[in-house]
């Protein structure tokens, strides 16, 4: 709620919100990440198990999982392969210039 003096005293919270935004108020930003995320994915993931999920709370749950790289043992992601030589170019053929010059 913004008071006289142009000041949001409950960090835009609604009124249910109100105690809660008081407890993080405190808070770090690292903190605050961390549980934000833990909230986020408990939150996905009781949909998911509940099948009440939706097709944008599956996808989101799934890029959150592959952003944080947490992927099923034995499947490859373009990030895996970080740290490894680059394969050489192949070398393709030579094609010579366009027929209408």
């Amino acid at each position: 709620m913004i008071d006289q003096d142009g000041t949001d005293d409950d960090n835009g919270a609604g009124a249910s919100e109100a105690p809660v935004a008081k407890r993080l108020e405190n808070m770090g930003v690292e903190e605050l990440l961390q549980m934000a995320h833990e909230a986020l994915i408990r939150r996905l993931t009781i949909k998911v198990m509940a099948d009440t999920a939706t097709k944008e709370d599956i996808a989101q749950l799934r890029q959150m999982l592959k952003d944080n790289g947490m992927v099923w043992p034995g499947v490859t992601t373009p990030n895996q392969n970080a740290g490894k030589a680059p394969e050489a170019p192949l070398d393709l053929p030579e094609l010579g210039g366009p027929d209408y010059e």
